[in-house]
């Protein structure tokens, strides 16, 4: 019983960092569509894919087409990706990380570790 409680312990005090590094966006709390947009974002960064606005909205199993344009639109107000026009691809718009979204990343991963260091 004393290891489950610890684990539970780690994990809200995990939860309590996520909370405060979550500050840098610059709005606050991420909301969970928010959240899932950004670790694909995320994703793609981390893996050189190029990701673009039409790959996010078709992620239909996250939220309806308009309501993940308007997170987008929250994720680019907060700093946290950019959406830029591909040259010479009219419409398309690629997504990427900003350096505020790397380091908030950065952060979380270095609170994930100091928990882990500390089970």
């Amino acid at each position: 019983m004393a290891r489950k409680k610890r684990l539970n312990d780690l994990y809200l005090r995990f939860l309590n960092l996520k909370q405060a590094v979550e500050g840098m966006t610059g709005k606050g709390l991420l909301d969970e569509i928010e959240e899932r947009l950004l670790h694909l974002v995320a994703d793609a960064y981390l893996n050189g894919r190029e990701l673009n606005v039409t790959d996010l909205m078709q992620r239909r199993e996250l939220a309806s087409p308009a309501t993940l344009h308007k997170r987008l639109g929250s994720l680019k107000a907060a700093g946290m990706i950019t959406i830029e026009p591909v040259p010479g691809e009219y419409p398309r718009k690629s997504v990427e990380l900003t350096d505020q979204a790397v380091k908030y990343f950065n952060e979380l991963s270095k609170g994930l570790k100091k928990v882990a260091r500390e089970a």
